[in-house]
C-alpha cells in the first residue's frame, strides 16, 4: 500500500515539474521572439519617423515631407512658391513712368538636418531655384515732344528680367527647434539661412521711344551694381506633423 502511495506521489512530483518546465521554456521561447521582434523593427526604420511639414518662408510658402534617420538625421523634401506684384510711379525729368514689377520666388528644396542637441539643428542642401523677377517700365501718361503729345501705346516699354545665376543653388542654414518629432505628434523649427543664387542675371528688352534705354551698355552698369548680391537670406517657420 505505501508502495503504491509513494508511485504515485512521485508521478505526480514528475508531472509538476515538467508542468514546469513546460510553462518556463514557453516563456523564454515568448521572450526571445518578442526580442526578435523588437531588434528587426530598430533594423529596419525605413518605416518609422515620417513627417509632413507647412512652411512659410522668405522664399514662399509650402510644404515638406520629411524622413527621420535615427535619432540625429532627417531627410526633406519639399516645394515652396511666391508670387508679390507690384506697382509704382516715379517722376523723371517731370515726366511720369509707371513701373510694374512681379517678383516670384520659390523652389523645389533637397535638405539634410543634423541635430547637435533636441533644439539645435545644422541644415544644409539645395533648391532649384525658381527666382524669377520681372519689372515692365512704361509711360503712365502721354509723353510731349514739343507741340505735341505722343500717346502712351507709342511711348512703348523697357522690360527688366531678373534670374538667379545658379539654377540649382546651395542652401545653409542654422535651425532652432525639432524639424521631424519623435515623441510627440506635432514639432515646430524655426531656421535662418542662406541661398547662394550666384550673380544675378539680368536681361534687358524694349520697344517704342523708350526702348532704347534697353541697351547693352545700360544691362551691364545694373549687373554690375546687382554683383554682390550673391546670396539671398532664407527665414523659414514650419509646422510638422507626424505621420509614423
Amino acid at each position: 500500500m505505501s508502495g503504491t502511495i509513494t508511485e504515485l506521489l512521485m508521478r505526480k512530483l514528475t508531472l509538476n515539474i515538467v508542468l514546469v518546465l513546460v510553462v518556463l521554456c514557453s516563456a523564454t521561447v515568448l521572450h526571445a521572439q518578442t526580442q526578435r521582434n523588437s531588434r528587426s523593427t530598430q533594423a529596419d526604420p525605413f518605416g518609422q519617423h515620417w513627417g509632413f511639414g507647412l512652411k512659410a518662408s522668405t522664399n514662399g510658402v509650402g510644404f515638406e515631407i520629411i524622413k527621420g534617420l535615427g535619432e540625429k538625421v532627417n531627410l526633406r523634401i519639399g516645394s515652396s512658391t511666391l508670387t508679390i506684384p507690384y506697382e509704382t510711379i516715379y517722376t523723371v525729368q517731370g515726366f511720369d513712368l509707371l513701373a510694374s514689377a512681379n517678383l516670384g520666388f520659390g523652389g523645389i528644396n533637397g535638405f539634410i538636418d543634423l541635430h547637435a542637441t533636441p533644439w539645435l539643428h545644422l541644415t544644409a542642401g539645395a533648391v532649384k531655384n525658381n527666382m524669377y523677377h520681372t519689372v515692365r517700365i512704361t509711360s503712365a501718361e502721354a509723353l510731349p515732344l514739343g507741340t505735341v503729345e505722343v500717346p502712351i501705346e507709342e511711348v512703348g516699354f523697357v522690360l527688366a528680367e531678373l534670374t538667379p545665376q545658379n539654377e540649382f543653388s546651395p542652401y545653409v542654414g542654422l535651425g532652432f527647434g525639432t524639424v521631424m518629432p519623435r515623441k510627440s505628434n506635432f514639432s515646430f523649427n524655426f531656421e535662418i539661412g542662406g541661398i547662394y543664387h550666384g550673380e544675378p542675371q539680368l536681361a534687358l528688352s524694349g520697344e517704342g521711344i523708350i526702348g532704347p534705354i534697353a541697351s547693352e551698355e545700360n544691362r551691364e552698369i545694373i549687373m554690375a551694381a546687382l554683383a554682390p548680391y550673391k546670396w539671398y537670406p532664407l527665414v523659414t517657420l514650419q509646422f510638422t506633423f507626424r505621420l509614423q
